[in-house]
Order: structure tokens, then sequence, then C-alpha cells
């Protein structure tokens, strides 16, 4: 799951949704400085990535590219999960998501300093050229792989998988659309054993 997945997932719950935002910036326990209810939302994304990580469905995914792009399969899998969260958005929330991702991203602009330093810096990109809902269209899935490989200098280039999203596309929207019931299912449990509001849409 990417970074619209991991918002959608979060619930109504703006410190919740921060944590769970910034989880892969937040490394060990290092969250003495947040609230509470972002703390609850970093050990939710680390929830969310060890269910899909380990589930047979995204497993499945990940097999078709992974002779191509070895180790990073999951990271490329993710961005392709959420082109189909982002591209079938009304079949899964009654807001349309011009609407949600501007109200997170003003979340987001309102928690700058919790952020950490990537994401600070990530943040104006990501609002201004809105990111979360560009994934929709597949050249703007490809143009965040590329961002990825030259921000973190990776030793694969990550845009090579868009060929294989455009051959595979029906069995990736399917692996898709049999998997989102799930992680749901999963995040509404884990919100109502936290007292928290579930995503009910």
């Amino acid at each position: 799951m990417n970074f619209l997945a991991h918002i959608y997932l979060s619930g109504d719950n703006d410190l919740l949704m921060i944590g769970n935002f910034i989880g892969d910036g937040i490394k060990g326990n290092r969250f003495d400085h947040l609230p509470p209810d972002m703390v609850m939302g970093v050990r939710m994304h680390r929830m969310i990535d060890s269910f899909t990580d380990s589930h047979e469905i995204f497993q499945k995914s990940c097999a078709l590219i992974r002779p191509h792009m070895g180790k990073f399969a999951g990271v490329v899998v993710d961005m392709f999960y959420d082109h189909f969260l982002a591209s079938g958005w009304d079949h899964f929330h009654p807001v349309t998501i011009e609407e949600f991702t501007k109200a997170k991203y003003l979340v987001i602009q309102s928690h700058y300093d919790f952020l950490p330093p990537r994401f600070q810096r990530m943040t104006p990109y990501m609002t201004r050229e809105n990111w979360l809902k560009s994934y929709a269209l597949i050249d703007n899935v490809e143009r965040a792989l590329l961002g990825m490989t030259n921000r973190f200098n990776l030793p694969v280039h990550l845009p090579d998988a868009i060929p294989y999203l455009e051959q595979h596309y029906e069995q990736y929207k399917s692996d898709f659309l049999r998997f989102f019931p799930e992680i749901t299912a999963v995040s509404n449990k884990f919100l109502q054993e936290k007292g928290y509001q579930q995503i009910i849409y």
C-alpha cells in the first residue's frame, strides 16, 4: 500500500492519518515527540504493511514483476494498487477524490512540524501536483516510480515496470479488487479495537 491507501485506511482521525502517512519515515520506536494518536497511526501503518507484504494475493502480484524488479517488486505493486484505488475511487468513497485529497493535503500542511524532514521536503510537490489523485493515470504512476528511483538512488529503474502493468493490467486489477476488501476489514478491526471510528463507506 502506498500513500493514498494508507490515508484512505486511516478513517477520519486526522492525527492518526498523519501517523499512518509518515509511517515509513519513523524508524524503530523513535516517536516520543509525536502525540498518542499519531503514534497509533505509525503502528497502524506497520500493521498494514505487515499484513500486505505477507498476503498471498499481494505476493501473487509481486511474482509477476519480481523477475524484473527483484526485491523492489513490492514497492512497485504498492504503486500499482494505489493506481487502482485512485482510478476506481468512486467505488470506494462517497466523496470525490478531488475533494478527499484537497482535505487531506490541508491536514498534512497543518501538521507540517510533525513531518520527518523527507516528508517536509516532499509535501509541497505532492500538494501542488496532487500526487494522490494523479495515480489514477498510468503516466503519473510511471512519473512517481521515476521519482522514487532518483530520490533513493535505487539500483533498478522502477519505471521499467510500467510495460508489465500494461501487459498484465486485468490480472493486477483483479488482484487489487480481491485484496482491498481484506485490508479494509483488517484496518476497520484495528480502528475498532483502538477506539477509533471505522471506515464505513
